[in-house]
C-alpha cells in the first residue's frame, strides 16, 4: 500500500491524475536487494486515461474534471 501512495503522491505532485486507479492497474513483483532480502513491490499502471490537471489561475476552476472517466465498478457512488 505504501508504494501505491507514493506513486499517486509522485503523480499528483507532478500536475497529473490517473483517473482508473483500480486492482487491474497495479502490478505486483518481488525483489531481492544486495542482502538477499526478498520485498513485494507494488507499481501502478495503464495511464491511458490520466490526463494533466490544468486549472485557471483567476478563477482556480480545473478545465479537465468535469467528465467522468473510469472503471465504473470502482468509481465512487457519487460518481456513478
Amino acid at each position: 500500500m505504501g508504494d501505491i501512495l507514493e506513486g499517486l503522491c509522485k503523480i499528483h505532485e507532478s500536475d497529473f491524475i490517473h483517473r482508473d486507479l483500480k486492482p487491474d492497474n497495479i502490478l505486483l513483483n518481488y525483489t531481492t536487494n544486495k542482502r538477499g532480502e526478498t520485498r513485494l513491490v507494488s507499481k501502478i499502471a495503464d495511464f491511458g486515461l490520466s490526463a494533466q490537471l490544468k486549472v485557471h489561475i483567476y478563477s482556480n476552476e480545473s478545465t479537465n474534471m468535469s467528465s467522468r472517466m473510469g472503471t465504473i465498478l470502482y468509481m465512487a457512488p457519487e460518481q456513478a
